[in-house]
């Protein structure tokens, strides 16, 4: 019987090398201040965390916090990758830059950076990784799908988290419909003004954290080799067949 209960739970959470529940640490997360600057970011983490003995439960605390409310950045990410294809553009496709605590809003790279600082700050020991992350790659388009998340020691082993692709639910594309630098730059300030309330609607895809390396290898690719945390390591053209099975 124990054998069987072991087999489901396995298909239950096939990604990632934990079957706990979160939901308890994840409402308590929720609960927590959704308004964190830099003088108060010190006592917000410490409201996460504090109650927390394991690694593991500060870890998702911290996850479902940035889950609830940090929202995504399609204007910024669009920009990005715009003026990656267009090496030799004389056209200025910058956007404002803007601090993700005052606006809740990030891309990959902010939200992955973000996770970090607040996971050293609760005393983890925690890095961000960059590299390419996506599904149906090749060798013209991978480069194009620019990506970054975060390993995390949890009980000294390393383990992986994508604090944005672990964002399911609710509006998350925040800045989607915006079409130009003016109206972007609006609504930095007008989110900068607004009092940002937890989306109670979103939740955790939890094949995102903790994943399993022999998982986590299919879609993101890291610029170091040993960010794969592999025994053996695959190789670029290894992971690019690899993510269109």
């Amino acid at each position: 019987m124990l054998k069987y209960l072991s087999i489901f739970l396995l298909f239950l959470y096939p990604n990632t090398g934990y079957t706990k529940n979160y939901a308890h640490i994840d409402s308590k997360a929720e609960q927590a201040s959704s308004i964190i600057s830099q003088d108060n970011f010190d006592s917000v983490v410490e409201e996460l965390t504090t109650n927390y003995t394991k690694e593991e439960d500060k870890a998702r605390s911290i996850l479902a916090w940035i889950v609830k409310n940090i929202d995504y950045d399609n204007y910024k990410y669009d920009k990005m990758i715009e003026k990656l294809e267009r090496k030799f553009s004389q056209k200025d496709f910058s956007v404002p830059s803007s601090d993700i605590l005052k606006v809740h809003l990030g891309i990959y790279s902010d939200i992955a950076e973000l996770y970090v600082k607040m996971a050293k700050k609760a005393g983890l020991k925690a890095r961000v990784v960059s590299g390419y992350a996506g599904h149906n790659l090749n060798r013209s388009t991978y480069k194009k799908n620019p990506h970054s998340w975060v390993v995390v020691t949890i009980d000294e082993k390393e383990e992986f988290i994508d604090p944005t692709w672990a964002i399911k639910g609710g509006i998350q594309d925040a800045t989607k419909k915006i079409k130009n630098n003016t109206a972007y730059q609006k609504e930095l300030d007008r989110r900068e003004k607004k009092k940002f309330k937890p989306q109670k609607e979103r939740y955790i895809d939890n094949d995102w954290f903790l994943t399993k390396p022999k998982e986590m290898v299919k879609t993101h690719y890291p610029e170091e080799e040993k960010d794969q945390l592999l025994t053996h390591p695959i190789s670029l053209s290894i992971f690019l067949i690899r993510s269109n099975l």
